[in-house]
């Protein structure tokens, strides 16, 4: 039966689209039935998705750990941090970005106390002479509508930074003097310029800064990763009951939370069992009428985000659970990881 579980009776939806329990993002493969989540809904939730995975606390994850793009683990599609502010010892601020916990500078200069420009790069990247030229050929055809700015409160001392990655330009500045006119500033500076050229040893820049937002959208995510697993594991008859509108509704459309808290308890019922500490999972409970999941992704529990489907639902459902290990590509409901090894407790 085609039925969206969260649009439910809209007649002009479409399923062409299968939808996966767990973001394919972080790992996750198993996928609800056909024509249990519409196309629309999943247009929706692949945009929130795209901005969760880079700018939220799991992204942080994400970037040090894996998986790449779509889950994959091949070196090819290694996840890539936005780029990031990367400060040095000295309060120096560098340009670069996270791939799998390591920091990459990029091709940059940067203006020091005395007005000297100088010109960074990473050595494994390539030649610092071929890096030097590339860059200052590149800047011949700077444009304004190319540049994105990298904003970081915390930095006291003053820097200008100016980057460059894959045809678009990245820029520190908390200088008001170029700030009130950065074009103009930009176009003034050439190759003629540049007192110094070097590499940077980036390990000793792994201070990285960059906003990981905990916004709507992240709460939405969290909240859309436990009803897709709720539907998963209770059926998709239960997931349409109108005790669970609410829910659906806020999720497809946002507006105020009355759905995610953060609680602070360390206790796990997958404590005692071999699951991997940087697991994902969605434990579900109910007390009284109010159902609620644990979501623990990358297994972080401080503080412990808590998904409250339903506060009035009169039938009584059995706690269960859902368990991604993404390194390995395997998933298990709980139940199946009781049946499959019922004494596999720590010790």
């Amino acid at each position: 039966m085609n039925k969206c579980i969260y649009y439910k009776d809209d007649l002009e939806l479409t399923y062409k689209t299968k939808e996966h329990v767990i973001s394919a993002g972080i790992g996750g493969s198993r996928t609800l039935p056909l024509g249990m989540v519409s196309d629309q809904a999943n247009r929706i939730f692949s945009a929130m998705e795209l901005e969760v995975l880079r700018n939220s606390p799991i992204s942080l994850n994400r970037y040090f750990y894996g998986p790449g793009k779509r889950g994959s683990s091949s070196d090819k599609k290694r996840t890539k941090s936005p780029i990031l502010i990367m400060e040095s010892e000295n309060e120096l601020v560098n340009l670069g970005y996270l791939e799998l916990g390591e920091p990459k500078l990029i091709p940059q200069i940067r203006l020091n106390e005395k007005n000297e420009i100088s010109f960074h790069c990473n050595s494994d990247i390539g030649d610092t002479h071929e890096q030097q030229l590339i860059f200052f050929e590149q800047l011949k055809y700077f444009k304004m509508e190319l540049l994105e700015e990298v904003k970081e409160k915390k930095v006291s001392k003053k820097n200008f930074v100016l980057g460059f990655l894959k045809d678009r330009w990245y820029m520190f500045s908390n200088i008001s003097e170029i700030n009130q006119n950065i074009e103009d500033y930009i176009s003034k500076i050439s190759l003629e310029d540049i007192k110094e050229s070097k590499t940077i040893n980036t390990e000793k820049n792994v201070k990285a800064g960059g906003y990981l937002r905990i916004d709507e959208r992240y709460l939405r995510f969290l909240g859309k990763t436990a009803f897709n697993t709720f539907a998963y594991l209770y059926g998709h008859e239960i997931a349409l009951l109108p005790e669970f509108d609410k829910l659906r509704n806020w999720i497809i459309k946002g507006g105020e939370n009355q759905f995610v808290k953060h609680l602070y308890n360390e206790s796990n019922i997958l404590d005692y069992y071999k699951v991997p500490e940087d697991a994902h999972s969605i434990l579900f409970h109910q007390k009284n009428e109010i159902v609620f999941a644990e979501v623990r992704i990358y297994g972080e529990t401080l503080p412990l985000p808590c998904v409250v489907l339903t506060e009035k639902f009169s039938k009584k459902n059995s706690s269960n659970g859902f368990i991604c290990d993404w390194k390995i590509k395997e998933e298990i409901t709980l139940y199946e990881l009781l049946r499959s090894n019922p004494y596999n407790k720590i010790k």
